[in-house]
């Protein structure tokens, strides 16, 4: 039994979210599950309101996360992309030792409005070929990729697909080299198609990024749009040298 100091300076919520991170970190795997809410007032002689606020702090703390009907469990480390680095989808979650994998893919012609005109730098009679994905990292739904590109950007997409599923290896293969990028994030609550999709719950927070790639000359290749589970991503941005 963990041992409760009554005497000490430390708030008792504090001794034991000290306690339980103690034995997350040291003995404890991502997506295993800690004791139920009984048991730990029960372990440490404490209240449930005592052991809530512990809770509460271990989840601000990022190191569990709270399921509804379901429990508490240690959080599973987030994937991370660096903004300034211009690299795959497929690549970065790879980097974080994880299997891509695309669930679901459609492609479509579709037409552009006036803003994407004007991002894309395109006039309103070309069209754009739509590719919607939905990926997953080592069986768990991650995000929903939509990218748009000029329609001949990369000759005979609509009839040949991507190559390896994707449009880096597409574009290279056309001697198209992304070489930077703007990127927009925001944060937003999932309608009901995209909670289905992603299995998240209705009003999930997502994290969503849009991507306007650009080749050496500054000509913009294709926008893209990428849609997040915010409990499994995380974008970071590092200055100077």
């Amino acid at each position: 039994m963990s041992v409760i100091n009554p005497n000490s300076p430390l708030p008792l919520y504090a001794q034991v979210k000290e306690a339980l991170q103690r034995e997350i970190e040291k003995n404890m795997t991502p997506g295993q599950s800690l004791p139920i809410e009984p048991e730990l007032e029960k372990r440490f002689g404490v209240s449930r309101v005592t052991v809530r606020r512990a809770l509460e702090e271990l989840e601000s703390d990022g190191l569990i996360i709270r399921k509804q009907g379901r429990g508490t469990f240690v959080r599973e480390p987030k994937i991370a992309q660096e903004l300034t680095r211009l690299i795959s989808w497929g690549e970065t979650i790879r980097q974080s030792g994880l299997e891509p994998q695309t669930v679901s893919s459609e492609m479509e012609l579709v037409e552009p409005t006036q803003d994407m005109c004007a991002t894309l730098g395109i006039t309103s009679g070309t069209k754009l070929v739509r590719i919607r994905r939905l990926r997953y990292a080592s069986g768990e739904p991650i995000c929903i990729m939509t990218n748009y590109l000029p329609q001949g950007l990369i000759p005979g997409l609509e009839d040949s697909g991507l190559i390896q599923d994707s449009i880096y290896e597409s574009m290279a293969h056309h001697n198209l080299k992304p070489v930077r990028a703007f990127d927009k994030v925001e944060a937003r609550m999932a309608t009901t198609w995209e909670a289905g999709q992603l299995q998240v719950p209705a009003d999930f927070p997502l994290l969503e990024v849009t991507r306007l790639v650009y080749d050496a000359s500054g000509k913009p290749l294709y926008l893209a749009v990428i849609t997040n589970r915010s409990d499994k991503y995380v974008y970071t941005v590092h200055f100077g040298t």
